[in-house]
């Protein structure tokens, strides 16, 4: 077993950013309450199986559907049941008020030797965990810990955490689930040690896996990026989980213990401290981050992707995807001239501003630091694209409103709103936005592929 060294076209590097998270794992206390939204891993609104009032224990399903469960990640009290208009006011979401307990009950079916037990077992034990929606058959597997983004969670922390026996635990349990399937596992290129410790590991357990070095570059982690960066094509029958999932699967099939918490990472330079936390699914932002909050300070915060994740309220649930959670200084500063600021802790495409001269610390913040201008064709935004189209051209479309087949010739369907070409406009056109209205209106007109190519 060698390890391949992958890379993709286009993509951008983010270099010498602070406020990235420390290498140490606390545990959160229990929330007072956690709220859960029934809903499954494929977004459908699942039929609640409990009522308002009812006390619940933590791993009891309290929605399941098809593509998996809800379950209970706190002992206690269903306050609440209705539906949240932070959802859009149709998914219903339970307020479990918590009666202090940790404990939780375990998972039923779970074999006593799994290696005895048949892949459909192994499959639905992994759906009604909460851990993963494993496909019925697959012909790749890819776990990833792509580390792509200024502020990535650490996978040696993780695996410091559960340990290497779990991981390739986890991996084989994987294999006996899904037999047909090669095993693909994906790390940064710099996490070189780990990787030949993994290597040396499955060695001995005669595991078959593929080992690839990701080189360091955003979006490297998306699906239609990671997969043909691996295998060369896209494949449609490939599975692609994060590592802390497969954990979390290792932990369901072998333990019976559900997917109660989860790890995520704190980032930016809006909290005084940064562990990785392990926390309950559910937890309300607010609650879990206040500890770690820089007095004095506002900041936003946004939960997955600081390039393309979204803003979170302090009241807004834990994520059982959650990874990171970053704090970002709000900096309302700017207008006339703006762009004349030297930019001494500002990231750059173009080195416009000091930081990318000089081996200073990046730290990012809610502010465009320039002025919205007309389009220069530069070409940043085609060069970082990595799906390999033209957002230059195609946002003119848009903003003119030719909404046709045109738009559809020059591919704007693939694109995988990464958000990139935005981040690196030199005059601040909202280019990913654009893109994203275009699709949508040709949607409406019925010009949308049926399917798209990664």
């Amino acid at each position: 077993m060698a390890i391949r060294y992958k890379s993709f076209p286009g993509g951008y590097a983010f270099k010498r950013f602070a406020g990235r998270p420390e290498d140490t794992l606390l545990e959160a206390p229990l929330p007072a309450k956690v709220r859960l939204p029934l809903r499954g891993p494929d977004g459908a609104d699942l039929p609640a199986l409990v009522k308002s009032g009812e006390q619940v224990k933590a791993g009891q399903a309290l929605a399941r559907g098809p593509s998996g469960a809800v379950l209970a990640t706190l002992s206690g009290r269903i306050e609440e049941l209705k539906p949240a208009a932070w959802l859009g006011g149709k998914t219903k979401v339970a307020t479990i008020a918590g009666d202090g307990s940790a404990d939780w009950t375990a998972l039923p079916g779970r074999p006593g030797d799994w290696r005895a037990a048949g892949p459909e077992a192994l499959l639905e034990l992994a759906r009604a965990s909460g851990a993963a929606a494993l496909p019925a058959q697959a012909a790749h597997l890819v776990v990833q810990a792509a580390e792509d983004e200024p502020h990535n969670p650490n996978p040696e922390v993780l695996l410091e955490a559960w340990g290497l026996e779990a991981l390739l635990e986890g991996l084989a349990i994987l294999k006996k689930a899904l037999p047909g399937a090669h095993l693909h596992l994906a790390l940064h290129r710099r996490r070189q040690a780990l990787a030949a410790r993994i290597e040396e590991a499955a060695g001995r357990q005669g595991l078959s896996l593929e080992l690839y070095g990701l080189a360091g570059k955003y979006p490297a982690a998306h699906r239609a990026i990671l997969v043909p960066a691996l295998l060369g094509r896209a494949v449609p029958q490939t599975a692609v989980l994060d590592l802390q999932a497969l954990l979390h699967l290792r932990d369901a099939v072998v333990l019976g213990k559900p997917m109660l918490e989860r790890v995520v990472a704190l980032a930016g330079t809006g909290f005084t401290r940064r562990p990785h936390l392990r926390a309950r699914i559910g937890t309300p932002l607010g609650e879990l981050v206040q500890p770690y909050a820089r007095s004095g300070q506002e900041s936003r915060l946004v939960l997955g992707s600081l390039i393309a994740g979204a803003a979170a309220a302090a009241e807004a649930p834990l994520p059982a995807q959650a990874s990171v959670l970053i704090a970002v200084a709000e900096n309302k500063e700017g207008g006339f001239l703006s762009f004349a600021i030297p930019g001494l802790a500002s990231d750059s495409r173009s080195l416009t501003f000091a930081a990318g001269l000089l081996p200073l610390q990046k730290k990012p913040d809610t502010n465009l630091h320039g002025e919205h201008r007309a389009c220069i064709s530069c070409g940043f935004c085609e060069d970082v694209c990595p799906v390999r189209i033209l957002p230059n051209l195609l946002h003119r479309y848009v903003q003119k409103n030719v909404i046709d087949e045109t738009l559809v010739r020059f591919q704007i369907f693939r694109c995988i709103d990464c958000n990139l070409c935005s981040y690196v406009c030199t005059s601040k056109i909202p280019l990913a936005r654009l893109m994203r209205e275009g699709k949508e209106k040709l949607a409406r007109e019925g010009l949308a592929p049926r399917e798209v190519g990664a």
